[in-house]
Order: structure tokens, then sequence, then C-alpha cells
């Protein structure tokens, strides 16, 4: 067990803002109704007469007031000068941990995980849509790399939602449609919001065992967080053990 004391750290501080602001974000209406809100459908169809089959993916709709306000609640975790900025939440943790605590975190690769996630200032790893377009004709990107969601959802946020950009916003001109925009941020946000939920779940679980020198109250276990179930990463069951 840890001894405690009342004196509040920068690593406290990090994580108890970090909770409240995840608590905050998971209640944002585009996530508090769980990931069946993100489902994509495939409908299969037969015309009787023909006997020809066809198939349509329905997509899931968002409106963008519901994605602006979700950016709002979103944006403090992926970016470097915020408290809850969750790399630097995993740093945190770790150092309120005991020191057996802390190695198994870092060998259970909690800090990978998250990584997956986050880089810098820049959402990355999702890749759930791709514009066809290359990154490199619309000014940003490498040799050969197609436009995806994720430069899309940055292009949104930083273009349009937050400030008006005009390179950022050529570029969401090769999108296909506005749906597509939409449907892209929100899947990038989704994905977002499933690490912090795992975080999340990993200080309260290292609370609720006692591997903590602060005071963490320990809510519930949200869907979002179940390993394995939603955006599988190679690294996510472990960072919840």
């Amino acid at each position: 067990m840890v001894q405690k004391d009342h004196t509040v750290s920068p690593h406290e501080r990090k994580i108890k803002k970090f909770l409240r602001r995840a608590d905050i974000a998971l209640s944002n209406s585009l996530f508090s109704s769980g990931r069946d809100r993100f489902e994509m459908s495939l409908m299969f169809s037969l015309d009787k007469k023909t006997g020809a089959t066809s198939a349509e993916l329905k997509m899931p709709e968002f409106h963008s007031n519901e994605i602006k306000a979700a950016i709002v609640d979103c944006r403090p975790f992926f970016l470097v000068k915020e408290d809850a900025y969750l790399p630097g939440v995993v740093n945190a943790l770790s150092q309120v941990a005991t020191r057996e605590h802390a190695i198994a975190l870092r060998d259970n690769g909690l800090k990978r995980f998250v990584g997956g996630f986050i880089s810098n200032d820049q959402l990355v790893g999702g890749g759930f849509m791709y514009s066809g377009r290359l990154e490199m004709d619309n000014g940003a990107g490498a040799p050969g790399q197609l436009l995806s969601s994720g430069q899309i959802t940055m292009d949104y946020i930083y273009g349009v939602a937050l400030h008006e950009d005009d390179d950022k916003i050529a570029r969401l001109e090769n999108v296909s449609s506005d749906e597509t925009i939409m449907q892209s941020v929100a899947m990038e946000l989704a994905h977002l919001m499933h690490a912090v939920a795992v975080v999340r779940e990993q200080i309260r679980l290292s609370a609720a065992n006692g591997h903590l020198s602060i005071d963490v109250e320990v809510g519930a276990p949200t869907e979002w967080s179940e390993p394995g179930k939603w955006y599988k990463s190679p690294s996510a069951e472990e960072s919840t053990s």
C-alpha cells in the first residue's frame, strides 16, 4: 500500500482533471448511447422477378452541431498543452503508482496502446475512411499515402469547426460529401473515446487495488472500455489488466 499525503502534485492534478474531462466527454450525446451509434449495417435485397440481388451499406448519420460539440469535449485529450492530454496522463499515472505497478503498466503496453490513437497534437491510427486522393496532392502527408479519416478529421477540426483555414478547406473539398466528412470525424472521435475510457478504467482499477499514492473515485466501468469488443487493438486487452 502506498503512503498518501494531501499535497496536490502536478501528476495528481493531471489525473483528476482527466477523470473529470473523461466523465464529461463520455456523457456527450454523441457517445452516451454507446458504440451502437457508430455501427454500420449491410442491407441485402432480392428482386423476385429477376432474381438479382443488391447490397447497400447503411452509414450512421451525424449532425454538424453534434459533431462540433463533441470536438470541444474531446479536444483536451489530444492537445499537448492540456492537462488531460492522454499520453501525459499515462505518464502521470506511472509517477503516482508504486514502483512495481509502474513497471507492470509499462510492460502491459498502456503507453504503446495510447500511442496508437494520439501523436503530438494529432489523432492517428483510425483510418476508417479514405477519400481516394493522395495526401501529397493536397499539401499534406507522405508520398503515396491516401487522404484518410485521420487527416480529414484534423482538417475539419482546425479548418472548419474551430478555425477557418483555406488549405484545410481545400483538402476537405476532395471528400465526396459533407455526410462522409461527418461520418469520418465521428468515427475518429469515437476511436479516441475508446482509448479515453480504457485509460480511465485503468486508473480506477489501479486505485481500487491500492497501487496509487492519490485518492481516486472508483466508478462503474462503461461499455466503451470492454477490450476486444470494438476497435480492437493488439494491446487493448492487456492495457485493461
